[in-house]
């Protein structure tokens, strides 16, 4: 599973994974490191982006999801699932965050209907 980071005093519910008052400490990381984010529900992106740490040989305690792994594209449920399997680290987003805490919307501000 992946482990989810989040401000010292939220809440956070994505699935049944629930993280309460959490901030995981990653300790000294050595190595090159790969962060990236904003699947948004991009099932294609998120297995282009697990080929890229493959290939550069970079583990899952070494790669980062910066978060919003839903929203905007085609597959919300394969998109997870992958990343739930990977095992790297995942902040929570925005997305995370407006479902987590039952928000209407993600705070992005985009107009209504759009």
């Amino acid at each position: 599973m992946p482990k989810y980071f989040q401000k010292p005093s939220a809440n956070c519910s994505l699935g049944s994974d629930v993280v309460a008052d959490a901030v995981l400490d990653l300790g000294e990381l050595e190595g090159d490191i790969l962060v990236f984010g904003g699947a948004y529900s991009n099932l294609q992106a998120l297995e282009a982006m697990m080929k890229v740490a493959k290939d550069l040989n970079i583990p899952p305690e070494r790669t980062i999801h910066t978060g919003d792994v839903v929203a905007y594209c085609a597959q919300p449920l394969e998109t997870s699932e992958l990343l739930q399997r990977s095992g790297v680290h995942c902040l929570m987003g925005n997305c995370e965050e407006s479902i987590g805490f039952s928000k209407l919307d993600c705070g992005c501000g985009f107009p209504e209907g759009s």
